[in-house]
């Protein structure tokens, strides 16, 4: 099995940071890659950019669908963005509660 090549854009320049150094965006980006290196055939993504400044937001769920589209891999993406979910997503399903249910 082939891993994936992963965009260094992701990770960003290289270096050792103690844990305490690495940015939540970071950590969100590292944790994509890894399961990317998997090769899922589906990834469910819970807010996977919910971190990240606005430019990176777009360059991650870029580079996220042109890695998924390499590999084949269905995604679930759950979002409070429709801007971002607009971007990627090829159908939309919006979910909204009921005024009543919002005591």
């Amino acid at each position: 099995m082939a891993i994936a090549p992963v965009p260094a854009v992701w990770i960003g320049k290289p270096r050792w940071p103690l844990p305490d150094q690495v940015s939540s965006g970071e950590l969100q980006r590292i944790a994509l890659v890894r399961v990317l290196l998997l090769q899922p055939v589906l990834l469910v993504a819970d807010e996977p950019t919910s971190r990240l400044d606005p430019i990176t937001q777009q360059e991650t769920i870029d580079l996220l669908a042109e890695c998924l589209a390499d590999l084949g891999c269905a995604l679930v993406l759950v979002t409070h963005d429709a801007a971002i979910a607009g971007n990627i997503a090829s159908r939309v399903l919006t979910l909204d509660a009921p005024p009543s249910s919002m005591r």
